[in-house]
């Protein structure tokens, strides 16, 4: 059962590829909102777990069979699988930013902050993994294809250095003060003082 004459020629206005996107300023900003946008996952209700029941510092209902297994340490994917691919989805927004935005025709200020805000954001992410996982495979430039999708795990050491050097940038590079969910350069500095 057939209804068309001809083949489908797919153009979707809405569809997003590198071939049509990071060619203008909205499109390093949209990309930067898009690696913030994994913030809600990443801090969602299960981000306490990993550090608040594994310290007794919550109580374990027995109607949350899964807490169980933040208080015994018998972690699975099921229960570490949200953070693991919340993180590195951020981690891939931000090393688009990162890798695409230098390529625009733009305000070179604007174009440093973006890309500082980008690498402060992968440094928030690695920080929220390496905390719990210690190392974990390190992407420093975009996912593009499988070639690379499988990288072996990096040392705590080398997370930690990225991490560093990541925030360090972003406080030089940023003002003090920002545009309100925005990072800057005190919001660096006072995650790298965590770090």
């Amino acid at each position: 059962a057939a209804s068309c004459t001809g083949i489908l020629e797919e153009d979707p206005p809405g569809a997003v590829s590198l071939t049509n996107f990071y060619l203008s300023e909205d499109d390093a900003i949209a990309g930067l909102y898009g690696a913030y946008s994994v913030l809600y996952s990443v801090l969602g209700a299960a981000a306490i777990d990993y550090g608040e029941l594994n310290a007794d510092d919550l109580t374990i209902s027995p109607l949350v069979a899964d807490n169980y297994s933040w208080d015994y340490f018998t972690y699975n994917s099921d229960v570490t699988g949200p953070l693991w691919q919340s993180c590195f989805s951020g981690i891939n927004r931000a090393n688009e930013v990162i890798q695409y935005t230098p390529r625009i025709d733009m305000n070179e200020a604007a174009k440093a902050d973006i890309i500082a805000e980008a690498k402060a954001l992968r440094a928030f992410y690695y920080f929220q993994l390496v905390r719990v996982m210690g190392g974990v495979p390190l992407y420093q430039s975009p996912t593009v294809g499988f070639d690379s999708m499988y990288l072996p795990r990096a040392s705590e050491e080398e997370i930690y250095g990225v991490i560093t050097r990541d925030l360090q940038e972003a406080a030089t590079e940023l003002e003090p003060t920002s545009a309100a969910g925005r990072i800057n350069s005190n919001v660096a500095k006072a995650l790298l003082a965590r770090v």
